[in-house]
């Protein structure tokens, strides 16, 4: 509402912030993952700025400078932020000053009943388990008390509006700036060394149930083919019985992300299994975008992330079982010219859809 003031017997009504600051923004989000900064906040940061707004940011954390930003801006958008003590004053200042709100989160962590069936994945015990759920509960109120709410897939959206009678938007993950410096670099077709190395990397062990679905097809095709290597990138187990590929495969801990970009780049087939479920199931296709960015085919789980973008075998593969692993990476290192032909598909397709 309006706010009004002065002496005298004259007043004076002033508009609402999001009417006089109108080119201001103000993103109040969780700074700790770097994979969700650089995809949900820099990168928004970078596209409202190409598009003329004066963009700041702060960790969630930090109160007083979340207010004192707030003081001029129009719009505040809070990124995965629970809707805790310093958020609820936040959306109070918000309330007051006139600001809208928006509510921004890239996994299905808002929905009580998935994440329960979720946690039983994991070995977990009773302390650390109601804690995961008490977050999710504080994400959920945080997304209801927001005007408006941004997820980063059609999945997301949908089990927003449905469960919870929301309205929200579609912000897809886009290519970070980072990638196109690197993927720029390593433009142009590869040498043919003869070795054909096929990529998987994970954030963290919670892929091991992933990487379960696709290694049987990959001690195959490495057992059956001498020139083939594979690059495993992160915290995963990959269990294999035919000890003679153990030298054939490469484990990498984490990397800082030009590093890991650039062993992606070295990369000629990229696979990226996820589990079916309805939390896989909401998350972005971000391993696709990747590969992609520097041509290299990729096999994917038969997710509507994926299925969505993907034409079967003109710009990647959909993998639905062993048999059709195994079936699509041998196709793609028999098939040399074919496998350059699908990468620059790729690449054509997430440049056009998911550039800034």
């Amino acid at each position: 509402g309006n706010h009004q003031g002065g002496s005298g017997g004259h007043s004076v009504s002033w508009p609402d912030a999001a009417h006089l600051y109108t080119k201001n923004i103000l993103i109040i989000a969780e700074l700790s993952i770097p994979q969700c900064k650089l995809y949900r906040v820099d990168q928004k940061a970078i596209a409202l700025e190409k598009d003329g707004y004066k963009v700041s940011v702060s960790s969630w954390t930090d109160k007083a400078r979340c207010v004192s930003l707030m003081q001029d801006c129009s719009v505040v958008i809070f990124y995965r932020v629970p809707y805790s003590d310093i958020v609820i004053d936040c959306y109070k200042e918000a309330k007051r000053l006139g600001v809208r709100t928006v509510f921004d989160i890239d996994d299905l962590v808002f929905n009580e009943d998935i994440y329960v069936q979720v946690l039983k994945e994991y070995t977990l015990t009773d302390a650390e388990r109601k804690n995961l759920i008490d977050g999710v509960k504080l994400y959920r109120d945080a997304m209801l008390h927001a005007d408006d709410n941004w997820f980063s897939t059609r999945t997301l959206c949908d089990l927003s509006d449905e469960d919870y009678g929301t309205h929200s938007s579609c912000i897809p993950n886009c290519i970070p700036e980072e990638l196109s410096v690197v993927a720029d670099e390593f433009a142009g077709e590869k040498k043919d060394s003869g070795i054909i190395n096929i990529f998987y990397g994970a954030g963290s062990s919670t892929h091991d149930k992933d990487i379960e679905l696709v290694q049987d097809a990959l001690e195959h095709i490495l057992t059956d083919n001498e020139n083939v290597e594979l690059t495993l990138i992160g915290d995963i187990k990959f269990d294999y019985r035919n000890m003679e590929i153990k030298r054939k495969i490469r484990k990498v801990d984490r990397l800082d992300l030009t590093d890991y970009y650039y062993l992606i780049s070295q990369s000629d087939i990229a696979v990226i299994p996820l589990e079916q479920n309805l939390f896989n199931t909401a998350k972005s296709n971000i391993k696709y975008i990747e590969a992609s960015m520097f041509s290299i085919p990729s096999i994917c789980s038969d997710l509507y992330e994926f299925s969505s973008v993907i034409k079967e075998g003109e710009n990647g593969f959909i993998a639905k079982s062993r048999e059709d692993w195994v079936r699509d990476i041998q196709f793609l290192i028999d098939h040399r010219e074919k496998r350059l032909a699908i990468g620059r598909a790729a690449h054509g397709t997430v440049t056009e859809r998911y550039s800034l």
